[in-house]
């Protein structure tokens, strides 16, 4: 845990984490689900490709990364799984990066997926994990190709534990994608994080400004979710209803309006995600915390250790 008043970092396990929380509190959860976004297809010329949904644009297009890339061209198709789903090169861009559209009906699409794709699992992942494993248990609005890793801590007795506590809980939705892509400019100032598609409801907004009332914290479990918030911010700090794209990119100098914590998983370097975990810790305090981490030997990325800043 890192204390953002004085800096002061302390090492809990994750089930001592009600230790930091106060009655009224709301941790505020990304209840996004993930579809499997890993297929192979064959080009209609020959030859396989492997294509990686990585951000739903607009119903049956996609903005993907296809390998290998050299033999694509702009109007071509690829064929899924016997023909019975195909797509069309509309775009093209530099690194592999491509925008398709799949030409079957748009509700069928997310069906499709299910049925021939595989969840896109992190390279670093040395074992299979199953799509079951790589949701939250709140999981609800299916449309990311990442897990909101932070929620995978959050088991069902967990959040039964923070609901005795008198904690509150509440939901936002936003579809992690682009995000996930590293950054390409030596300096931070010239980067963009992908626009990702979000919604912050009425719901959310009462909740919030009812343990607001009462004296409580807005807590952000995940990076997703501070992005979230603060894009559906006001400059005097107060939430609207709000959903659409977001091309919000949380840097050093960012005035952070919503949130009084922020409970994320330990993220690679040259990532939007650590960009703005610093930009709410601290840079000295967050790397200070990183290297202890690793001195401690903790696990980094999706399925590792988690951070609180408050």
């Amino acid at each position: 845990m890192l204390q953002r008043g004085n800096n002061t970092i302390q090492h809990r396990r994750f089930s001592e984490l009600f230790y930091y929380l106060r009655p009224n509190d709301i941790l505020v959860f990304n209840d996004t689900a993930v579809l499997p976004s890993r297929l192979w297809g064959i080009l209609e010329q020959g030859g396989q490709v492997e294509v990686t949904l990585i951000t739903n644009i607009s119903s049956d297009v996609w903005k993907a990364m296809i390998r290998p890339a050299e033999r694509l061209r702009h109007g071509g198709r690829i064929f899924f799984k016997g023909g019975r789903l195909a797509a069309k090169i509309i775009k093209s861009s530099l690194a592999g990066m491509f925008v398709i559209e799949f030409s079957k009906a748009p509700r069928t699409i997310k069906e499709e997926l299910i049925k021939i794709a595989t969840p896109n699992i992190p390279f670093y992942l040395k074992r299979n994990v199953s799509l079951r494993e790589y949701q939250t248990v709140y999981a609800r609005h299916a449309g990311s190709t990442q897990c909101p890793t932070a929620g995978l801590h959050f088991q069902k007795p967990v959040l039964q534990a923070l609901a005795r506590q008198g904690v509150q809980i509440g939901f936002i939705t936003l579809h992690i994608g682009g995000s996930i892509l590293p950054l390409t400019v030596d300096d931070y100032k010239d980067f963009s994080v992908a626009k990702e598609f979000f919604i912050v409801s009425g719901v959310i907004k009462k909740k919030i400004e009812r343990a607001r009332a009462c004296g409580g914290r807005v807590i952000a479990v995940g990076t997703s979710v501070m992005r979230a918030l603060e894009t559906a911010a006001t400059g005097g700090g107060t939430i609207v209803a709000k959903r659409g794209w977001t091309n919000l990119t949380i840097t050093p100098h960012h005035r952070f309006r919503v949130a009084d914590g922020l409970l994320t998983n330990f993220h690679l370097p040259a990532s939007g995600h650590l960009l703005l975990t610093a930009s709410f810790g601290g840079i000295r305090p967050v790397l200070t915390a990183y290297r202890q981490a690793i001195s401690r030997r903790y696990n980094f990325l999706d399925f590792g250790d988690a951070m609180l800043m408050i």
